[in-house]
């Protein structure tokens, strides 16, 4: 089978593509006078069509979504199916190339309406962040930190999701629901109670939770232990997500304009410093805030 040759399909992609990729650009040049142009092609980037396309959109699917439709649309077995699904590209790959992923794991009209919006404007991907919309969640991720995700899981969460609610059981299902989809524990979130402080708290051996009394007027959090997640909130402030490569340390800073002026940003490479021998120029920083 040619799917689990890789050089076999090589040849025959290098064949075909001389023979479509021709017919696609001159098709694509004369009808985008008159409308919109959408190119289906799993092999947008390998065959270099990427470059002819004012956006990109990745549809994505988990494995076991992926190998039922192979079988159910070409009416062949699992393990052929599987054959085809392992030669793809992995889910990353998607996030840093396209504009914009949407995982669609269930086929209904959410999706449609959610291209409908891509192509009319509501996206704020770039070349630094892709906005990604999974299940009932839509966020935005680093393309830098993408590149480490061995190691690092990392979103911002858009609308309409509310973390700023009075009620804690209600907070507690909004966690749930971001956590769900990056394969997150909700039992392992640290939410600290943000002040517009400039203090930055270490995680180590602390017990989780939402507002805690020992997360009190703390607006930053810091660790080099797996299976953490540090959840801040921002509404209109900074955010600033660090990561040390070298160190495996992340840091998640709210700089609010108190926190600003007090240079939380400066206290955090200091306290990564200290506490953990990173070197500043290791360090990679991001903030969502400026693209919102």
């Amino acid at each position: 089978m040619i799917f689990t040759d890789k050089k076999k399909r090589e040849e025959l992609n290098k064949l075909t593509n001389a023979q479509i990729i021709p017919k696609i650009e001159k098709l694509a040049k004369e009808k985008v006078k008159k409308q919109d142009v959408i190119i289906d092609a799993p092999l947008l980037f390998e065959m270099g069509l990427d470059k002819i396309c004012d956006i990109k959109i990745g549809v994505i699917a988990n494995k076991e979504t992926c190998i039922e439709r192979i079988c159910q649309r070409d009416r062949i077995d699992k393990e052929s199916a599987n054959a085809r699904v392992i030669t793809q590209k992995d889910e990353n790959y998607f996030k840093i190339n396209c504009d914009y992923v949407i995982t669609n794991e269930e086929v209904n009209e959410d999706t449609k309406v959610q291209i409908e919006k891509i192509l009319n404007g509501s996206n704020l991907s770039n070349e630094n962040i892709i906005q990604v919309k999974k299940q009932e969640v839509e966020f935005l991720q680093f393309r830098e930190f993408l590149k480490y995700t061995d190691k690092l899981e990392h979103l911002y969460t858009l609308k309409p999701l509310n973390f700023n609610l009075k009620d804690e059981e209600s907070i507690k299902d909004e966690y749930k629901k971001v956590c769900k989809v990056v394969n997150l524990s909700s039992r392992s979130i640290f939410k600290p109670i943000q002040t517009h402080s400039e203090n930055i708290m270490r995680i180590t051996r602390q017990k989780s939770g939402i507002h805690r009394e020992e997360f009190k007027d703390t607006d930053g959090l810091v660790t080099n232990k797996t299976g953490k997640v540090l959840a801040l909130t921002y509404a209109d402030c900074i955010c600033l997500f660090f990561y040390d490569p070298e160190k495996n340390v992340i840091a998640n800073v709210h700089s609010g304009w108190k926190g600003t002026y007090r240079q939380i940003a400066k206290r955090a490479i200091r306290k990564l410093r200290m506490e953990y021998k990173s070197k500043p120029e290791n360090l990679i920083c991001r903030n969502c805030t400026k693209y919102m």
